[in-house]
């Protein structure tokens, strides 16, 4: 059994919305308080993003959470590379890049045409999937921010809903039906299909034959590419939606629960 911790907040958004203009949708909505993504920063905090309140929030190893200074709309995914924090804001036709240590921003593209769900830093390239439009980009941030269309990266894929990277593995993440792609580079090295009752909301790589699968409504499993094989992390957390690596421990977002989790003790099924 998985040690799972869980932090609350919910009373702390509420604590700072008046000072920080967080928007806090109507009575009747849903999920207010969902989150969809999160990323480690080093060993410092990990950072995640909250939809609806237009907010992005640390949390430290000390379950601390501290808003991020920064102007945000709907970030959907988040992606930290060396110096730089990407955000997606998907309904917004936005991707913002600032500096992780002082959040000033660096480069701001709005995508008329495009609604970018998910992006990542690669290379010389801004690389972005757009969910709506079923379409994967390249921004060239040497040569004047020239976009080039790379769909067939895709094998006629429709609607990507998640883009991760670690070192070099990148996998992309399709939700209807439930399929991942995984590349070493831009290299396909495998196409797995789940069975149609996964909802796979995301996917974090630990390397091309270790894959973490985030499915909103059965739970968090490990997957081995040479083995074929999905094992259970766990499935006691509502709704999980994404997750990072934070000092060896899982750091998992919620559509939910208004809550971040910690899974701790989960590292021997990886023998």
């Amino acid at each position: 059994m998985n040690n799972i911790k869980k932090f609350d907040y919910k009373s702390y958004l509420n604590s700072i919305k008046r000072k920080y203009k967080i928007r806090i949708p109507e009575k009747n909505y849903k999920f207010p308080y969902s989150s969809y993504d999160i990323v480690s920063i080093g060993e410092k905090y990990c950072i995640f993003s909250l939809y609806q309140n237009n907010a992005l929030i640390s949390i430290d190893s000390r379950s601390n959470f501290k808003i991020i200074p920064i102007e945000i709309d709907h970030c959907h995914s988040i992606f930290f590379y060396k110096q730089s924090l990407v955000a997606s804001c998907y309904r917004k036709n936005k991707i913002l890049i600032f500096n992780s240590s002082s959040y000033k921003l660096i480069r701001s593209f709005y995508l008329k045409n495009d609604q970018p769900i998910s992006s990542i830093l690669y290379g010389d390239n801004l690389i972005f999937i757009d969910y709506f439009n079923s379409n994967l980009k390249f921004i060239n941030l040497r040569e004047n921010f020239r976009i080039e269309d790379n769909k067939p990266l895709l094998l006629n894929q429709q609607n990507p809903h998640s883009l991760k990277m670690k070192d070099n593995v990148i996998v992309i993440t399709f939700r209807d039906p439930p399929r991942m792609l995984i590349y070493e580079g831009l290299n396909l090295y495998k196409i797995k299909n789940f069975e149609s009752d996964l909802d796979v909301f995301s996917s974090y790589p630990i390397n091309k034959n270790l894959i973490i699968i985030i499915s909103l409504n059965k739970g968090i499993y490990l997957y081995k590419v040479l083995l074929d094989s999905l094992i259970l992390i766990s499935d006691q957390i509502e709704r999980p939606t994404s997750l990072t690596i934070f000092k060896g421990d899982l750091f998992v977002t919620s559509e939910s629960s208004n809550s971040i989790h910690q899974i701790s003790d989960w590292e021997s099924i990886l023998l």
